[in-house]
């Protein structure tokens, strides 16, 4: 492990149905090795349980680069195949706030 700090990711909690974006957590945790357990997707998933009405079985969690997010931008899920997806206007989807670090799911 080096002392270099991490790059911010984010974790999107997103209806596996839809591809609504739930909730987005972002950290500068660093990723965990893989196949080891993730502190911060199991702190977002605790904080989901505790405030929704989602079943765990319906939410999935996908690990973007804090910097894959431009600002302005609207995103969803694509249910299908897990990926990231531009939303246009109009569209639900989370925006991501110009001039701040703040992200909210509409």
């Amino acid at each position: 492990m080096t002392d270099e700090p991490t790059a911010t990711r984010g974790l999107l909690a997103y209806d596996a149905a839809s591809g609504r974006i739930l909730h987005a957590h972002f950290t500068r945790l660093p990723a965990p090795e893989p196949g080891a357990p993730d502190a911060a997707e199991a702190a977002l998933r605790r904080l989901l349980a505790a405030e929704t009405i989602h079943r765990a079985a319906d939410v999935r969690v996908l690990h973007v680069a804090g910097d894959a997010l431009p600002r302005g931008e609207r995103y969803r899920v694509d249910a299908a195949t897990g990926t990231l997806v531009a939303v246009g206007a109009g569209e639900r989807g989370l925006t991501v706030s110009a001039g701040s670090s703040r992200r909210r799911a509409r």
